[in-house]
Order: structure tokens, then sequence, then C-alpha cells
């Protein structure tokens, strides 16, 4: 592990979860590191992360981060992630506090999350986490926002019965469920 991917910065420590900035030595490509510790060793890797790795490795999308490798290590899980600059919640705190003032910025990153939303739901999975610490910023490629942390998105599998229309019924659950989620960025 430590061969390959060499640990230059840190973006965010927690008890269970690490994300470092990363050169990978093969190729001298910057990589996103997000490392899972699992605290009890016994009960093997935990579901989210499990959940994490299987929709990121069946999605692909200029609006969605994409998931390069995943490493194994004792009682952790490396995911090896594209290079991100920052995080939207930092882009707004440190970078750009007056974004507020800057409409067709604020326009352009609502345009391209919903992209990324409008991928997600067409794959039926619902993100459920979406806040600005798990929208990250490719800052110097013209301001890309990618959606990560699929730890605690669901897959929608509505069963459509026969005495309902079933697809009208799913279209209907599905604008309703993005429209929580559009909501839930204005809180």
């Amino acid at each position: 592990m430590y061969c390959q991917y060499k640990i230059f910065g840190t973006f965010e420590l927690g008890e269970t979860r690490c994300i470092y900035r990363a050169i990978n030595s093969q190729t001298n490509q910057m990589v996103i590191l997000k490392r899972e510790t699992f605290l009890k060793g016994n009960e093997g890797v935990p579901c989210s992360v499990i959940r994490e790795i299987s929709f990121l490795k069946e999605m692909e999308h200029t609006n969605i981060v994409k998931l390069l490798d995943v490493v194994n290590k004792e009682r952790s899980v490396y995911l090896v992630m594209e290079y991100m600059d920052l995080n939207l919640r930092k882009y707004m705190m440190d970078t750009s506090p007056d974004i507020m003032k800057k409409p067709r910025i604020i326009k352009n990153f609502l345009h391209q999350i919903l992209e990324g939303l409008a991928y997600c739901h067409s794959n039926k999975i619902l993100h459920r986490g979406l806040k600005p610490e798990s929208l990250l910023l490719d800052h110097g490629n013209q301001s890309i926002v990618k959606i990560a942390d699929f730890g605690t998105a669901r897959s929608i599998f509505v069963p459509a019965r026969r005495h309902t229309e079933g697809r009208k019924v799913l279209i209907f659950q599905l604008l309703l469920s993005s429209l929580l989620l559009i909501l839930t960025l204005d809180s």
C-alpha cells in the first residue's frame, strides 16, 4: 500500500475515517486516499464501506467522483479516488466567502450537482447524505463539482404492482425523491 501511494497531506481526520492527499508512485497521478478503519476487528468491513465501493464502481459520470482502486490493509480499507482540490464547505468558508455575490457560480455549481443527482437517480441510487462536505471541487479545472461519500446511499427498487400504472408510479416517486433532495440543499 505505502509503496504505491505516497501521502503528502491531510484533508480530514476522524475517529474511523481519514482523507489524505497522495501520489501514485507508479503513475505520478495525484489521488485522494479515504481510509476507513474498523474499530471492531471481528465484524469485518462495515456495510457502509461496501455500499460506497459498489456504488462508485458502477457509476461513471462527470459529476460523480471516480473510484480508481480499493486497497485492503489489516483493519482498514483505502478507497483511492481521483484528486479533487477541496470540498464545497471549504470553498465557501475559506476560498470564496463572498460566493453569495456570484450567482453565475452558484448556478453553475447547482447545475452540476443536479446533473450528478439525475445520473444517480437514473441508476436508481439515492445519495441520502448530500452536504457541502460531500461535494468535491476541482477548482483549477473550471470549477467542476463532483458528488462523493456514498456510504449512506441506497438503491431504489420500487415494486410495481399490476393494478397500478407502474411506470407512472416509479417516475412520480423518483421526482418526489429528487425534490426532497433539492429541498435539503436549501436547508
